[in-house]
């Protein structure tokens, strides 16, 4: 009988008999012996390593899913970057996060590697397309990539664009470090005071009021080092509501040695009171935040009490109920031997 069809869907058929009867190993040997034919299309290749990874996958075989991949995608030689990555575009579309995040960094990697500038409005879709993909917490890596891609090969405008979004996509616990790197590219690119509006909007950004301390901080540095002390100073004054005296030692130690090297007598007192009013402030924020607490505890107490006076009444009721009752049944029981007893006579 004449075999019909292309050959590597008969050795995807061969091997799926094996694995519909649970016969995982023998699948696996025929995927083996199939990889090693050759093909008129790479795509046909291509098919039978996807057909072998969702096999794993299947089984739940992970990490044997993700190793396949990575067997599938060795460097190729010049001529057959494309047909290389058309294996990373099909590994991208069958794998779901986290286990398609190694895929599409090595992809992203080889592809700029290759590429360079050459081919940046294709780069630069693939990136989009691995971010949009991406859940929050693993967008970081992709952004961090697509910046530096940019900062290497594309516009500086467009860095910039990558990173303020980066900002807004990435987890709060990300968001520092990523205006940290955002700050250091617009340094590097249009001078330091390109980078007062990023500390500006850094600190207006809702950041953890550790970061914004952290952010006033570096930005009263900039200032510092700009020569404009007025600046500097300000930003000192908006960054003490975010720091306790009593745990922030160090941005009042900064202020502090700031005022040393550039102050007078009258900025001193002032660093001093606002200190205290600080200080004032947090001891107010603290006992009231007691306060409440107090108060929450109580309630929730009377909660307890009431429920458990309500308890014991119903108790109570239904314990008179029971006795109703019995009355009830006893002196029926007792109505009716009276009866019994007259009529007897």
């Amino acid at each position: 009988m004449l075999a019909v069809g292309r050959p590597h869907t008969l050795w995807i058929a061969f091997a799926n008999l094996y694995e519909s009867y649970g016969d995982i190993a023998n699948a696996r040997v025929v995927f083996e012996k199939a990889v090693q034919v050759n093909y008129k299309a790479v795509d046909d290749l291509a098919s039978l390593w996807c057909e072998r990874a969702e096999m794993e996958l299947r089984n739940k075989n992970y990490g044997e899913a993700l190793k396949l991949m990575s067997l599938a995608t060795p460097e190729p030689s010049a001529e057959y970057f494309e047909d290389a990555f058309k294996v990373y575009e099909k590994g991208t579309q069958m794998f779901k996060y986290p286990h398609v995040k190694d895929i599409w960094v090595t992809y992203l990697s080889k592809f700029v590697k290759i590429y360079g500038k050459t081919k940046m409005e294709r780069t630069r879709m693939l990136f989009e397309d691995a971010i949009k993909a991406a859940p929050a917490d693993a967008k970081k890596q992709l952004y961090l990539q697509y910046g530096k891609m940019e900062d290497n090969y594309g516009l500086a405008k467009q860095a910039m664009k990558v990173y303020y979004d980066a900002i807004n996509s990435v987890p709060k616990h990300d968001k520092l470090s990523m205006y940290e790197i955002y700050i250091a590219s617009a340094a590097e690119r249009f001078g330091v005071p390109k980078t007062r509006e990023i500390y500006v909007q850094a600190i207006e950004s809702g950041l953890p009021h550790k970061d914004v301390k952290t952010m006033c901080l570096k930005y009263a540095e900039v200032e510092k080092s700009l020569g404009e002390i007025d600046r500097a100073r300000g930003v000192y004054a908006y960054g003490s509501q975010f720091s306790h005296p009593q745990y922030d030692a160090d941005f009042w130690n900064q202020w502090l040695e700031f005022e040393v090297q550039n102050g007078n007598e009258d900025t001193f007192r002032e660093m001093l009171r606002i200190k205290r009013s600080v200080s004032a402030r947090q001891a107010i924020i603290a006992m009231k935040t007691l306060n409440y607490q107090k108060k929450k505890v109580m309630r929730r107490q009377l909660k307890l009490h009431k429920g458990r006076s309500h308890q014991l009444f119903l108790d109570t009721w239904l314990t008179r109920e029971r006795i109703l009752k019995i009355t009830m049944i006893l002196s029926g029981a007792a109505m009716v031997l009276s009866r019994e007893c007259r009529g007897g006579d």
